[in-house]
Order: C-alpha cells, then sequence, then structure tokens
C-alpha cells in the first residue's frame, strides 16, 4: 500500500476527531492521492463544516477553495469551532510544513541560546566577584 502524502496525511489528521471522521474518512483515496471534494456537499453544510472543510482544502491544495463553492474563509469560523477541532487543525498545519517530529537538536543553531549562555555566565561571574568584595574599613 502507498504511503500518503504529507497533503493526505495533514486532512488525515482531521479525520482523526469522532465526528469529523465520517465526514472526510469516506472521500479520501489514498492510492490515488485524490480527495473527492464532491461527495461533502459544501454548500448544503453547516458553517463549522464548511470552515472545516476549507481547512482541509487549503491543506491538501496549498489554495483557498474555489469561489463557485461559495466557499468559507476558513478564518472566519476558525475560532468558533470546538476547541478540540482548533487544536487539530493546529497539529494538521504543522505536519504539512513540516514541524511535527522536528526536535530541539535537529534545528540548525543560530547562536542564540550560546550567547544567552555565555551571558548568564558573564553574570553570575560577575555577581560572585561583587558579593565576595572585601570592603576595608575606613
Amino acid at each position: 500500500m502507498k504511503e500518503a502524502s504529507t497533503n493526505m496525511k495533514a486532512v488525515q489528521v482531521l479525520a482523526e476527531h469522532k465526528w469529523l471522521n465520517k465526514i472526510i474518512t469516506p472521500a479520501l483515496n489514498i492510492e490515488r492521492d485524490e480527495i473527492d471534494w464532491e461527495s461533502f456537499g459544501y454548500a448544503g453544510q453547516p458553517g463549522s463544516i464548511q470552515t472545516i472543510l476549507s481547512w482541509a482544502y487549503c491543506l491538501f491544495c496549498d489554495v483557498l477553495p474555489p469561489k463557485d463553492w461559495g466557499y468559507r474563509d476558513p478564518f472566519d469560523g476558525f475560532f468558533s469551532l470546538d476547541r478540540d477541532i482548533q487544536v487539530l487543525m493546529f497539529k494538521a498545519m504543522a505536519l504539512r510544513h513540516g514541524f511535527l517530529g522536528i526536535e530541539l537538536k535537529d534545528k540548525p543553531k543560530s547562536g542564540f541560546m550560546e550567547q544567552m549562555k555565555k551571558m548568564e555566565s558573564d553574570m553570575i561571574k560577575q555577581d560572585r566577584k561583587e558579593s565576595f568584595k572585601i570592603i576595608k574599613p575606613e
């Protein structure tokens, strides 16, 4: 069986939700890397489903849904979605754009952390010098 594309995996993340699974999964064809967008009946769906389908379309196709769908801007309804679905959206976007599975050791070093450690070390040294000064009585 063919492995799903990154775009398809991102849409599959949305299908992890208990009731989105029933809507999204039947339209996915992983072998052919296709989604049957017509099967959703976009225009007849409630606003929250339209928002979710708009996000799915953006994740899969990297463009906004076609104007003839009478599409809903993905950002318009985002904040009215259930918190669990919002979290799945962020997870799907992170997967789609390659941020899932990245560990700190994988990131290129910018030198920022090294500079912060040096500053901290210098401050500690300076603090120690000042706190152990011998003050001679006058």
